[in-house]
């Protein structure tokens, strides 16, 4: 039996009370993104196996305390306990850079760094907190990692700020390449590093010289859906249903499967296309329509972002789902879309190829391939028993590897190892 650092006696089977540090998490009030579902699916996890779980998140949004109390009530009341932090910049700084985006945002990051140290010394105080899970992306916990006498510190790494501006976008200023350096100094001095895929792992050790040994591999999960809908028929459907889910930037390849679409449509003009996501002033969507006209509106949709209820809705209703994204360091979408049996298309790149097994739960196309990806999509789509078994095998794959439950297992056995 050893001690944490906040001095309580710890054991393999010890209810632990863990601190989940995350710029993002899904609540109502909240934009829904891979961080914040992320934890919210850990956050849930941890907490049916007992432990106490406090989750301390940014937001520009004036929480109330009935809007907390409301949370807490849908989130294992007694276990779950939200703490939102506010940030706002001075008024000096706001009117000093004004005009100046770029060093405003940096400013504001390393903000948000010095009061998430100030309220987690607080908590760790409070609760007796015996690990802290945090991410990378905006290296919250930079400053409270340099305190003495803290608790261990989990670094979960994602897709960097160096990989987005070196793969993605010639454009960095130098307040970017800051925040980049910033980020890399928490990967590297964190106690213990986890990531999703073994490929994104080998990358993160590449670009920051860390030994993989530092890493424990551990997958997403979410909570599968209970009932789900699949064709089991091998007659033709009247309309094929694709969905793509995703912001509308140019990592995700939005921009790519709108070039795919019109290839597929004048080879097959039984298929619908559903696009949900945020797509900022609408330009992709405008883009798209001027450039084809009305020609393609009876077969392609533009939802904006959806609530869960409609997009679980919209999950059920298709027959297969793409997302052609130039990187991912993991793909939660595509474990989301095969845990209601559907069938899925990305690409070859990054994390991916891990979560999709390539002619057994969906297809691989090269990625910034408008040409392969309208293959791959017409492919399935041509196919109603290639799409029904893939989506079978997708399905049980997630069971087996993506799931909550398994997740929240592999987490605390990382914990156990660290603290024992």
């Amino acid at each position: 039996m050893n001690k944490t650092m906040t001095g309580k006696a710890f054991k393999s089977d010890s209810v632990m009370n863990i601190c989940i540090v995350t710029p993002h998490y899904a609540t109502p009030n909240l934009v829904n993104s891979g961080i914040a579902n992320h934890f919210y699916e850990l956050a849930q996890g941890l907490s049916q196996l007992d432990h106490q779980v406090h989750i301390l998140f940014v937001t520009d949004q004036n929480f109330t305390e009935e809007d907390i109390l409301a949370e807490i009530s849908k989130n294992q009341k007694g276990k779950i306990y939200l703490y939102p932090l506010e940030i706002k910049l001075p008024n000096w700084i706001e009117r000093v850079f004004k005009d100046r985006w770029a060093q405003k945002l940096l400013l504001k990051k390393v903000w948000t760094v010095l009061q998430t140290k100030k309220v987690l010394t607080q908590l760790v105080k409070k609760h007796k907190i015996d690990v802290i899970e945090t991410t990378s992306y905006d290296f919250l916990c930079l400053a409270y990692l340099l305190k003495r006498n803290r608790p261990l510190i989990v670094t979960r790494v994602s897709t960097t700020l160096k990989q987005i501006n070196r793969d993605h976008y010639e454009f960095a200023s130098r307040a970017i390449k800051t925040a980049s350096w910033l980020e890399g100094l928490m990967i590297s001095i964190s106690d213990r590093l986890t990531t999703h895929t073994l490929t994104h792992r080998d990358e993160i050790c590449n670009d920051f010289k860390i030994n993989p040994e530092r890493f424990k591999i551990i997958p997403h999960g979410i909570q599968l859906p209970e009932q789900i809908k699949i064709d089991k028929s091998n007659q033709p459907l009247e309309k094929i249903q694709v969905l793509y889910v995703g912001r509308f930037e140019y990592r995700k390849g939005i921009d790519v499967f709108l070039e795919a679409i019109p290839l597929v449509l004048d080879k097959m003009n039984t298929i619908n296309f559903t696009l949900v996501g945020k797509d900022l002033d609408r330009t992709y969507q405008q883009s798209f329509q001027e450039k084809w006209g009305k020609k393609f509106d009876d077969s392609v949709i533009f939802t904006g972002t959806v609530d869960s209820e409609n997009l679980h809705q919209m999950y059920q209703e298709c027959d297969l789902f793409v997302a052609p994204s130039r990187y991912e360091s993991f793909g939660l979408i595509y474990v989301e879309a095969m845990s209601y049996g559907k069938p899925v298309i990305g690409c070859r790149t990054g994390g991916v190829p891990e979560v999709i097994e390539e002619k057994t739960t969906g297809l691989l196309a090269k990625p910034g391939n408008s040409q392969d990806l309208a293959e791959k999509i017409l492919q399935l789509a041509g196919d109603a028993n290639l799409r029904y078994e893939m989506g079978q095998q997708g399905r049980q794959r997630v069971e087996r590897l993506f799931s909550r439950e398994q997740m929240a297992k592999q987490t605390v056995k990382n914990y156990s190892v660290i603290l024992l």
